[in-house]
């Protein structure tokens, strides 16, 4: 995600290592010879890590950083400072409620 902070532009990598999502199917109708489609809700609970966390972000100044740093949430274990242990708050630090 991106945003402007102080005139600059920078981006916010978010990351939730433990999702579980609920199976969905897309709904459709049809009025004679035309199809509707409906909007597909998703609906997944955030859960905490094995190691404890909810959530982790961070923020650089360019997209491939962002890139990169969305990459070792993938390939290390959580353990960003700014990570959530007790709440989904993104804003939360690690530890803090």
């Amino acid at each position: 995600m991106s945003k402007i902070i102080g005139g600059v532009l920078r981006f916010r990598v978010q990351f939730f290592p433990k999702v579980k999502f609920a199976q969905f199917v897309p709904e459709a109708s049809t009025k004679g010879e035309s199809l509707e489609f409906n909007t597909i809700t998703v609906e997944g609970q955030i859960m905490a890590s094995d190691y404890g966390d909810w959530a982790a972000h961070i923020e650089v100044d360019t997209l491939v950083q962002a890139e990169i740093e969305l990459d070792k949430f993938f390939t290390e274990p959580l353990s960003n400072p700014n990570s959530t242990t007790s709440s989904v708050s993104i804003n939360s630090t690690k530890g803090g409620a």
